[in-house]
This record gives C-alpha cells, sequence and structure tokens, in this order.
C-alpha cells in the first residue's frame, strides 16, 4: 500500500520521489537527514525579505537568531490543560522577547511547528515582523528506531519521544539552520522560555566583544547518572582517538583529576552526594543558552557532535543537547571564552509554566479568574 500508484506518476517525479526516499531512508546517513535545513532556510529567508530584514549574512551576523521548537497543536478546541499551559506559555515566551529583549538586540524569531499548523497559527505568532512560523523538517524530527537499541536493552527511563528529539534537533537542525542562513549567535529557548525583566545588554555585542563562545544564564544543576549514563565514557574514547588537549576546565571537576575520571559519576546518583568519582554532570539550563555558531562549528566540536549523535545513546539515554553541551563547555571551553549571565547586571532568563508567573512577568499583572490561560 505505501507504493500503491508511485508507477502513475511522471518519470522525473517519480526519480525525484525515489532519490528523497533512499537519502532519507536508506542512501543519506542519519546524520545527513536530520541537518537537511535547506527548506527551511529558503521560507526563513523569504520571511525575512518581506519584513524589510536583509537576509544576506552580513546583516544576520549581527542580528540573534531565536529558534523555538513547539511539537503541540495551535488549534485551542483541541488542547487538554497539558497543552493549554503550553500553548499560553508559547505566547508568554513570544510577548517577552518582543518586550524585553528586542529594545536591546536585533532579534529573529523562528517558531518551529507541525506543518499542519502553520496555517492557522494565531495572530500573536504572525503579527510581529521579527516573529515567524516555519514548518518543522519531519523527517528528521521522526525517531530514528532503526539507529537505536530496542527499549528493553537499558534504556534510560521517563521522558516522551517527542522529548528525546528536541535534544536531537538542537543537536542537529538547529546549528545548521542557523550556520545555512549566516547568524552568528543563537539564542537557545524553550517555548516555555522567557525573558523575566528588559535586558540590560545587546547579546550579540556582548558575546562579539568578550569572544564569549558558550554562554548561560545563572542557573546550573547537578544530573542524576541515568541521564548522562554513558556519555563521559564515549568522550574519553573521542579524546583518546583524535589526541585532543582539553581546552576546557574538564579535569578540574572529575574525580580523579584526569582522563581516569572521565566516566559515568559512580557511589552516588548525583555529585550532591558526598563520595561520588567520575563526571560530576554539572548542567547547564539548557532554557536559555547562547552559542557562537562560529566556535560551534569548529572541526573538533563538530566531530565530537556527530560522533555523539550517530551513536543515538543521545535519545535512548535521554542525554539530550543538555548534557552534550554541558561536556561540551567542560572539555572545549576555556574559562576565558564561557560566561554565565548575571540576572542583575545583564540578562535574567526564566522557565515557568505558572499562569499566575506568567501573567506577571510578561505582562506585570496577575491574571486569578480566566482559566483558559488568556486564550
Amino acid at each position: 500500500m505505501f507504493l500503491a500508484g508511485l508507477h502513475n506518476l511522471p518519470w522525473p517525479v517519480f526519480c525525484a520521489w525515489l532519490g528523497l526516499f533512499i537519502r532519507t531512508f536508506a542512501g543519506a546517513s542519519r546524520w545527513e537527514v536530520a541537518t537537511n535545513a535547506s527548506l527551511q532556510i529558503i521560507l526563513a529567508r523569504e520571511a525575512l525579505t518581506r519584513h524589510s530584514v536583509d537576509p544576506g549574512p552580513d546583516s544576520l551576523r549581527n542580528r540573534l537568531l531565536v529558534p523555538i521548537l513547539h511539537t503541540h497543536k495551535l488549534n485551542v478546541s483541541e488542547l487538554d490543560e497539558s497543552g493549554l499551559q503550553y500553548h499560553w506559555a508559547l505566547r508568554c515566551s513570544i510577548t517577552s522577547l518582543k518586550k524585553h529583549l528586542e529594545p536591546a538586540t536585533p532579534i529573529d524569531v523562528f517558531v518551529f511547528v507541525r506543518p499542519q499548523y502553520v496555517a492557522i497559527a494565531p495572530d500573536w505568532l504572525t503579527e510581529h515582523e521579527h516573529v515567524h512560523v516555519l514548518p518543522l523538517h519531519e523527517d528528521g524530527f521522526r525517531m530514528p528506531m532503526a539507529q537505536l537499541r530496542p527499549r528493553d536493552m537499558s534504556w534510560s527511563g521517563g521522558f516522551s519521544d517527542e522529548y528525546r528529539m528536541m535534544g536531537d534537533w538542537r543537536l542537529t537542525f538547529q546549528p545548521a539552520f542557523a550556520k545555512g542562513l549566516g547568524y552568528q549567535f543563537v539564542l537557545q529557548f524553550d517555548s516555555d522560555s522567557y525573558v523575566m525583566e528588559p535586558s540590560k545588554i545587546n547579546l550579540v555585542h556582548f558575546m562579539r566583544s568578550k569572544t564569549i563562545w558558550f554562554a548561560n544564564n545563572h542557573a546550573f544543576f547537578y544530573e542524576v547518572k541515568g541521564y548522562m549514563q554513558g556519555l563521559p565514557e564515549l568522550t574519553a574514547f573521542w579524546i583518546r582517538t583524535r589526541r585532543f588537549n582539553v581546552k576546557g576546565p574538564l579535569y578540574t571537576k572529575t574525580r580523579p583529576a584526569n582522563i581516569s575520571g572521565l566516566h559515568t559519576i559512580e557511589n552516588a546518583i548525583t555529585a550532591l552526594e558526598p563520595f561520588w568519582t567520575g563526571w560530576p554532570g554539572r548542567m547547564l539550563s539548557g532554557f536559555f543558552v547562547v552559542i557562537d555558531m562560529h566556535w560551534w562549528f569548529d572541526r573538533w566540536v563538530s566531530d565530537f557532535v556527530e560522533l555523539v549523535v550517530k551513536t543515538g545513546a543521545h535519545i535512548e539515554h535521554r542525554w539530550n543537547e543538555l548534557s552534550v553541551q554541558s561536556i561540551i563547555w567542560d572539555v572545549f571551553v576555556p574559562e576565558a571564552h564561557s560566561y554565565s549571565f548575571s540576572p542583575v547586571e545583564e540578562i535574567h532568563g526564566g522557565h515557568s509554566r505558572l499562569v499566575e508567573q506568567l501573567y506577571m512577568h510578561c505582562f506585570g499583572y496577575l491574571n486569578t479568574t480566566n482559566t483558559t490561560y488568556g486564550m
């Protein structure tokens, strides 16, 4: 049934379809499929041009790219309570970017949704000249089951397939999209993240003037071992086989303080316990991270990320982008090129789906009566 009707296609169309099928499912690597941002780059350039933004790299390198992945439905009548929370959180995210970030930093926000929802995007997603809705590249976002082990072979538990693929998307599509358009800096931003108060800095100028490659908001935390299982060992393999001289503070964190300490944490569940050994898994926030794409596409960083993605373990063990980016911070980023933003003096990124917090920080007042989250 899958192939029914293909024999009726014109020969050139059939050949094009067959080529796409082979590249996606047989010939092309999963990495090539996941990093294919060609259609979205074309649509993004068209959207920028319509709103009088020069889509050339000389222009975009001075603007901040904010890609937001939102896989929930956009038709409010079809949303349950949880879906409504995400829907409202996305609206607040967009509002906070316009209200608190854009006055200080030129931004281009691209919200990636399921293709069927692009045409029904609400006005608050389409009425602003620097907020654009694009279709998700679904072939690249599909769970690559042929690459992965069966789930009963010790996958780390919890978390949905979409959540795991969000991490993959941020390691594959997000950088490819940014590079293809010519942006130097990307703000990694959840659909339920927001800028809590007016930014006091131009993020692009700040990052470039201080030669910061990787910046996080003020929040760090220690992950439990199940969600970084195997990542330190893979990193040790990569360091040894590439004979790489670690640039970051990795060995100031491991126990012991050398490559023999680069293994999944032992004798504890997290590094909050006293007698742990290994890599402690100190994580970036994930929901408010700024990355220099010129540095990200350094040959060594790119090689490491591609190795991680090709193992599939970032999906199986829910490393997601969070654990991977955190160990990248430790391995590749000298302290002079990493930064943690001051929420008081620079910029304050927040993360919540609590309605009262969202109303207060986005609009300056509380909502205590509207049970449909402002919709």
